[in-house]
């Protein structure tokens, strides 16, 4: 049986929140410790479809929708950032 303690084992923490203080009406994804991976926002755009911008900024990406600026759907955002994020990371809500 696999030791989750084990340092090798450990996922890096993805932090996806919805309404942060500057970004009332959009979600903000945080990679702990790590610059965004290049291809990340890309990825995240095809699973959301066209509707959804999502905006690389370097260290957070940036998502909302389009057309209704601060509409949540919590189950299709959380689903594709985690069928996106690197194996490394584990997404915390």
């Amino acid at each position: 049986m696999e030791d989750p303690n084990k340092p090798e084992q450990r996922k890096k923490k993805a932090y996806l929140n919805f309404g942060q203080p500057s970004h009332e009406d959009e979600y903000v994804l945080h990679l702990a410790d790590d610059d965004i991976p290049f291809d990340l926002a890309e990825k995240i755009e095809e699973i959301l479809g066209k509707n959804w911008e999502v905006l690389d900024r370097g260290t957070r990406i940036e998502i909302c929708h389009k057309r209704k600026f601060g509409l949540r759907d919590d189950k299709k955002v959380f689903g594709a950032v985690e069928q996106a994020i690197p194996d490394k990371y584990k997404l915390h809500k």
